[in-house]
């Protein structure tokens, strides 16, 4: 399963990319990744209009959009959506960082979560 991933250079300057979120070959029943350990987990509501200016994230972190959306621009410029169902795996630690800005008409609920080591 491939996902956006937001890395950054030596220099600072931060970029899209894909990470393949590797799942085992398809059986019966549910099939998904690798576990994974979580420093932590956490619920944000923000509201069409709102923004987070460029800031880098504290961990390994993944993004998950479970309503609304948002636009996630890198210090490219480059900028993409993400919609409800959508993920991002932000690894972005040092540099310039990433920015949110909340579109639309409804408000972008998303789920952060943690990941003290990399996804596997």
């Amino acid at each position: 399963m491939m996902i956006p991933h937001i890395t950054a250079d030596a220099q600072g300057h931060s970029m899209f990319g894909e990470i393949d979120l590797a799942q085992p070959a398809r059986g019966s029943g549910m099939n998904g990744t690798a576990l994974q350990d979580v420093a932590y987990w956490q619920m944000s509501l923000s509201e069409p209009g709102d923004m987070i200016d460029y800031q880098t994230t504290d961990m390994n972190k993944v993004i998950a959009v479970l309503s609304g959306q948002c636009n996630i621009t890198v210090s490219n410029g480059e900028t993409i959506r993400l919609v409800r169902g959508d993920m991002l795996f932000a690894t972005d630690l040092t540099g310039q960082g990433h920015k949110m800005e909340f579109v639309g008409l409804d408000p972008c609920l998303t789920l952060q979560m943690a990941m003290p080591n990399m996804i596997k």
